[in-house]
């Protein structure tokens, strides 16, 4: 743990971006649909930052292009930064695991087509959410950074199947032609039904997870969580695709006024779920997992290689840093 003494003209602001994200695993879920913006000012009263964080999936792009790009979060700091000249406008992802933009769940066939377009009209909306906010908090010197960090070993799951007859059936699909792969996206190739379109990869990846798994069975998962906080605020982060209601349980226990839960943070330790949703899959035979009709929806929980409880630990980890942090103010 550790303080830097100076202080920070700094102050928060929560609002919503009402129908920008939603549960691709199960669209009946409620998601924490907030937009957190941090406004940080200059001493002389002008604006230096604004870190602006919300929860959804990048992928609103897809495989339209070959082309790299900077997802929905290049509109949305344009737009930040469009509307609050001087500003430097950071990002950060929250915790987005089971999200998606829009109504893009799991299975749904009618769900917006991936392009351009649909990457400006989120960051957009998230980036206008944002320029409301920052208007309507005054900042002032509120408190010393103050900073900490604990590194947690998480027990690697162990999926229930033989290692043998995984080994065995990724031979098996590893000898069947591979489709015809369009060098960019069409309009009927969606990541929310993809799985059902191209099944071969997704169940040879799945495979090939699983049998790492079992043969590193006794490796523990590395996670660091880190707690920067200035005043009343503060941001923990997690190397994970967490979960969104694990992250709004480490939000909802933390005693900072507002808290960003940072995912995606100094590494990147795959999907993690909730132990009530590896409960879905538990004891579910092979040949079903593997059928993506059957168990699509259920990517990010078949996909976690963490155990089951082990969730619970990093959550009770991150809640108890934060509480640290706060007491050292």
């Amino acid at each position: 743990t550790g303080v830097q003494t100076c202080a920070l003209p700094i102050c928060a602001a929560v609002g919503h971006g009402a129908g920008l994200t939603g549960n691709r695993v199960q669209k009946e879920r409620p998601v924490d649909d907030t937009v957190t913006v941090v406004r940080v000012d200059k001493t002389d009263g002008s604006p230096l930052a604004a870190v602006v964080s919300f929860q959804t999936h990048p992928i609103s792009v897809g495989g339209v292009s070959y082309e790299w790009d900077a997802e929905y979060i290049a509109p949305l700091r344009d737009t930040v930064a469009a509307g609050a000249p001087g500003t430097e406008v950071i990002f950060l992802q929250g915790c987005a695991g089971d999200l998606a933009p829009f109504d893009w769940y799991f299975g749904n066939w009618n769900s917006s087509r991936h392009s351009y377009a649909e990457r400006d009209r989120l960051g957009r909306a998230i980036g206008e959410v944002a320029l409301e906010l920052l208007p309507t908090v005054d900042t002032s010197p509120d408190g010393d950074v103050r900073f900490a960090s604990i590194d947690l070993e998480l027990a690697r799951r162990n999926p229930g199947y033989d290692l043998a007859e995984l080994k065995a059936r990724r031979e098996e699909l590893q000898k069947l032609p591979e489709p015809q792969w369009p060098e960019v996206w069409p309009t009927e190739v969606h990541t929310m039904t993809s799985a059902q379109q191209f099944p071969l990869q997704y169940q040879i990846g799945a495979l090939t997870m699983y049998i790492d798994m079992l043969e590193r069975q006794s490796e523990p998962i590395p996670a660091q969580v880190q707690v920067i906080a200035a005043g009343d605020i503060a941001i923990v982060t997690n190397p994970f695709e967490l979960f969104n209601h694990a992250g709004v349980r480490i939000k909802e226990g933390s005693p900072f006024g507002t808290t960003i839960a940072a995912a995606y943070a100094n590494d990147y330790a795959g999907y993690l779920p909730e132990s009530t949703d590896l409960d879905l899959v538990a004891g579910v035979p092979l040949d079903e997992i593997l059928d993506q009709d059957a168990y699509r929806w259920a990517y990010g929980i078949t996909s976690s290689n963490v155990e089951r409880g082990e969730v619970d630990r990093f959550v009770d980890e991150s809640v108890g840093l934060l509480q640290q942090v706060k007491s050292a103010g």
